[in-house]
This record gives structure tokens, sequence and C-alpha cells, in this order.
């Protein structure tokens, strides 16, 4: 049985190209999803960027806070003291 060249040719070359074409859009989905968790990363980092500013702030601000009223009692406690020592 004589099969003529060109249809192995066509064959093989259908092969060849099946597997190209599966591989090639193998790594095309791949790098599709791995953009699209790149993108969801980043949003994360920026939110998680922005709550530690926020928490960094409201931190300073408590701190402030401290200083301002540990202020107060030292003049207050002075004040006192003072007030004792005349008597």
């Amino acid at each position: 049985m004589n099969v003529p060249d060109g249809v192995i040719e066509l064959t093989v070359a259908s092969v060849v190209g099946f597997v190209f074409k599966v591989v090639f859009g193998l790594i095309s989905k791949n790098e599709q999803k791995s953009d699209e968790a790149d993108l969801r990363l980043e949003g994360e980092i920026k939110s998680l960027r922005k709550d530690m500013r926020e928490e960094n702030e409201r931190h300073r601000v408590n701190e402030n806070a401290l200083f301002e009223k540990s202020a107060n009692i030292r003049e207050s406690v002075a004040h006192l003291k003072g007030e004792l020592d005349k008597h």
C-alpha cells in the first residue's frame, strides 16, 4: 500500500501545527492569569499601604495627645508641689 508523500507531510505538518497552537494557547492563557493575579496583588498592596499610612497617622496623633496630657500632668504636679511648699 503506497501512501502519497504529500499526505504524510500534510498529516505531520497538521499535527505539528496543532501542537504548537495548543502550546502557545496554554502559554497565552497562563500569561493572562498571571497578569490578572499581578493586578490583584498590586491592588492589595496599595490597600495595605494605605491602611498602614492611616494606622501610622492614628498612632502619631495618639502619641501627640499623650505627650500633651503628660505635659499637663507635669505642670499640675509642679503647681501642686509649689502649693505644698508654701504651706
